[in-house]
């Protein structure tokens, strides 16, 4: 087989997928930063002062909390604006 033969053969697929340009793409971006923020935060504050107590509840557990929180609402704006 020739050069041009294979070329032909193994030619790459044209990439299908493209960053959508719309509004809700940069929203769920934020989130999604704020989301991993919060979960590094939660793990940096179980590691140094685990026993912190803010309305009763370990200050880790309530970053933790407010962390799924954040990851739901992403996740069903995704859900919505398909």
């Amino acid at each position: 087989m020739t050069q041009e033969e294979l070329d032909t053969i193994w030619k790459r697929p044209e990439r299908q997928h493209r960053r959508p340009d719309n509004k809700m793409f940069m929203v769920r971006n934020v989130l999604n930063i704020v989301f991993m923020l919060a979960v590094v935060g939660a793990i940096a504050i179980y590691m140094t002062c685990p026993a912190t107590l803010l309305f009763g509840y370990p200050l880790w557990g309530l970053v933790v909390g407010l962390a799924i929180i954040i990851k739901t609402i992403e996740v069903s704006l995704r859900i919505i604006f398909r």
